[in-house]
């Protein structure tokens, strides 16, 4: 079997944003998000956030032998 650009091995397009469906409604920060609402959370936005991470443009991959700070991190996976 050919394989080419849209191939899902060679397309990580799909490893750029995950979502959760809402089974009920919920209040998060304020807001409602009702029952059947898509919500999409970018894993490299949680692990590039200057607040919990420092020297980010730095290969570390020691930071990792410590417990994360609390929603920092999303294994592979998503939970």
């Amino acid at each position: 079997m050919a394989r080419g650009p849209g191939d899902s091995a060679d397309d990580p397009s799909h490893l750029r944003q995950l979502s959760h469906e809402a089974t009920e409604d919920i209040e998060f920060d304020g807001s409602c998000i009702p029952k059947g609402w898509r919500c999409y959370r970018r894993p490299a936005w949680t692990h590039m956030d200057p607040k919990d991470i420092l020297d980010l443009d730095k290969f570390k991959p020691s930071r990792f032998e410590s417990q994360a700070p609390p929603y920092s991190f999303v294994a592979f996976g998503g939970g």
